[in-house]
């Protein structure tokens, strides 16, 4: 028997629990592509009619009016949103890693640095020398980014949490927790 179902969940489960008649299982067993498990994944919607015509209100969480646009063509409302960068933002931020681009090759790196990146490395307890040259790689391309010719605290910093965490030790399935202030004393401590 089919039942009326809202998000995969029958609106009548409680009250028709126990009944002989009602056996639902098959439908339970049957993939549903839109709501069902994936209900999360749909965003809130209520459509309301109104003597000149309809309200829609749409839960976009993350996007303002401006970046939302909705179309009507040949009877089929489409609605989307984006994210972007407006023409200005977008060629600033291209002059930006342009700029980056060709400062990296003349960034450099101190022992100082290259000391204080495997201290960092260690102190995280990270498997191997490679979570080493990620960092520093990682911290010279933040350098070059900021502007700098040569890789600072504030860079190496910054690089350990974009470069490391997925490079910790640990046992599968395990929850990973980083202690960052460990980090932090570590870059502070050195003169």
């Amino acid at each position: 028997m089919l039942m009326p179902s809202i998000f995969g969940e029958d609106m009548f489960d409680e009250f028709m629990r126990g009944f002989p008649f009602f056996d639902n299982s098959a439908e339970n067993n049957v993939e549903k592509k839109l709501y069902g498990h994936n209900a999360k994944n749909v965003m809130k919607t209520d459509i309301k009619e109104l003597e000149g015509g309809y309200e829609l209100e749409i839960d976009l969480p993350g996007f303002t009016k401006e970046e939302v646009t909705a179309e009507l063509k040949d009877g089929y409302l489409t609605i989307s949103a984006a994210k972007g960068l407006d023409k200005d933002e977008q060629e600033k931020e291209v002059r930006r890693i342009e700029r980056a681009m060709k400062l990296l090759p003349q960034v450099t790196v101190s022992n100082d640095i290259l000391l204080l990146a495997a201290k960092i490395s260690i102190t995280l307890g990270v498997d191997g020398h490679r979570a080493d040259i990620t960092l520093i790689k990682t911290a010279e391309t933040i350098a070059a980014v900021e502007g700098h010719t040569e890789v600072t605290k504030e860079d190496i910093r910054e690089a350990s949490r974009l470069a490391l965490p997925h490079r910790m030790r640990r046992r599968p399935f395990e929850e990973q927790t980083l202690d960052w202030s460990e980090v932090d004393k570590v870059i502070d401590n050195e003169a």
